[in-house]
């Protein structure tokens, strides 16, 4: 059984239905199948599933299929707890099931069933948090947003040299011009993340081969951070979206009314995440042991200069002392966003927080305003 759709793109989308035995009954849309059995008797049903998108220039991004059991199996974790052990197995058969592939290149997908794509912040993320499980999709993933870096400025796609995509669609409506995912562009954090992947991957396995083939690409993502990623001059990583069918937000909180100051209003563009600003420190230090890697030492000690100017910098500019927290952002004017979220934490991942300021962030983070006994709340209740 074949279900088809002829796009406007003039694409042709089929869903081939294959049984494991004739069915009983054929009616439009489907099929039936009467089934006699005996007690204690079983039969079995098998039904193939096959997608299929014809026309020209069709990406090939499509599941792994038999491909991911392959994967993530190159390390196992056993404890003495049976209920964190299951945890863990349903957990890495979630990770299996987002595993997509572009021609030779594997990815893990952002989520199901909206975000079955290529996304810059989610699959580096994951990538990076799988390192120690298996280290080539952390190479594949680097490769194919290489492939897709920025080289225009582009406002319908938020596209700038250097920049790595926020998110790729290849459906019917991208194919169209509809929406801006060709790719779209409008990720703030991205670009800084691609770099620290890198780094951690040539740690874990010394492969220095991938940074020889990416070393153009960590200058291209440097250049952007510090050519087109700060419009107000004040030194800081922000963004303000150029597409009017882009994203408001351009962090992981990208919902267009998920920055706000402590009065409920929203915080006004151009916006410097504080966690970013985590990312870039640490994505300057990254690349300067990357530098260091092939000698140059004079690049290495430029870079580790700028990422200590920034932590500098970032004390003064973001700490609320009577909060004795971190502002989720600065606005226009250099303004604060005084709300209280759970955006420091990253910045305690990065590095970016003096230790004399880092553990008042950790009880911040764990007191009852945010932490709820499950988890840590994205803002304050």
């Amino acid at each position: 059984m074949t279900f088809r759709y002829d796009g406007a793109d003039h694409r042709q989308r089929t869903t081939k239905l294959t049984f494991s035995g004739p069915p009983s009954r054929h009616q439009a849309g489907g099929s039936s199948f009467r089934v006699d059995l005996q007690p204690t008797a079983k039969t079995t049903i098998e039904i193939v599933i096959e997608l299929e998108d014809r026309g020209s220039g069709v990406l090939e991004i499509q599941p792994t299929g038999k491909l991911s059991q392959s994967l993530l199996q190159d390390v196992r974790v056993e404890t003495d707890n049976p209920l964190f052990d299951r945890i863990l197995s349903r957990s890495f058969d979630d990770l299996r099931m987002l595993l997509m592939r572009e021609r030779e290149e594997t990815f893990f997908a952002a989520g199901v069933p909206w975000y079955v794509a290529l996304f810059g912040r989610d699959s580096i993320i994951t990538a990076l948090e799988t390192l120690l499980y298996d280290p080539s999709i952390a190479a594949n993933t680097l490769i194919l947003l290489a492939n897709y870096q920025g080289q225009h400025n582009h406002g319908w796609r938020d596209e700038e040299p250097g920049k790595i995509l926020h998110e790729l669609r290849v459906g019917e409506m991208a194919n169209l011009q509809e929406v801006p995912q060709t790719p779209y562009y409008g990720t703030v954090d991205a670009t800084p993340l691609f770099i620290v992947l890198l780094a951690e991957y040539v740690r874990w396995t010394g492969d220095l081969d991938i940074w020889q083939r990416l070393h153009g690409n960590v200058d291209a993502a440097l250049g952007w951070i510090d050519r087109d990623a700060n419009h107000d001059g004040d030194g800081f990583t922000d963004y303000q979206s150029k597409s009017d069918k882009g994203m408001a937000n351009h962090g992981w909180k990208d919902s267009g009314n998920s920055i706000r100051n402590r009065d409920g209003s929203l915080a006004v563009p151009p916006i410097a995440l504080v966690e970013v600003q985590g990312y870039v420190y640490r994505a300057k230090l990254d690349a300067a042991w990357l530098f260091r890697q092939d000698g140059d030492e004079e690049r290495a000690h430029r870079l580790e200069i700028d990422a200590n100017n920034l932590r500098r910098r970032f004390k003064r500019a973001y700490w609320m002392p009577r909060e004795r927290y971190l502002a989720v952002a600065l606005q226009r004017n250099g303004r604060q966003a005084q709300s209280i979220t759970s955006n420091p934490g990253q910045a305690l991942w990065s590095g970016i927080v003096d230790l004399d300021y880092a553990a008042a962030v950790a009880r911040r983070l764990l007191d009852k305003a945010l932490f709820n006994g499950w988890g840590i709340r994205t803002l304050a209740a």
